[in-house]
């Protein structure tokens, strides 16, 4: 997804559930994703998008320390405004399983420990 779509996503889904966009983050070097922090209901929310269409909500931005959360209304809404399809923490904690398309460069160095470190990162 690119930017100008990640951005026209987050707003359209602020719209439908009654939440205020604080920020929109874009990538320079890293992290490896957008982020969009929407406050709902005295909440803030963090979406990520990673470069390979990788969709989580945390409830923190902090380099190297997500904390990833489930929020059915929001996944709910992103898969039916944009047929996205958002991980679960069950799936994010998980022990991770490297993918044939991660680097194996980035692997032996970073060693993540869950997929959520290894879809998710400030890796340069």
């Amino acid at each position: 997804m690119d930017r100008s779509n990640f951005q026209q996503t987050i707003y359209r889904l602020s719209q439908y559930v009654g939440a205020d966009v604080m920020e929109i983050q874009l990538p320079e070097v890293t992290p490896n994703f957008m982020s969009a922090s929407l406050k709902i209901k005295q909440q803030t929310i963090y979406i990520l998008c990673s470069d390979n269409q990788d969709w989580a909500f945390s409830q923190q931005l902090q380099p190297f320390k997500l904390q990833f959360i489930d929020h059915p209304l929001l996944a709910n809404m992103l898969h039916h405004l944009a047929h996205i399809q958002v991980y679960c923490t069950s799936q994010l904690n998980a022990p991770f399983v490297a993918q044939s398309w991660m680097s194996k460069h980035d692997i032996n160095y970073w060693k993540p420990q869950t997929l959520g470190e290894a879809l998710f990162n400030w890796w340069d």
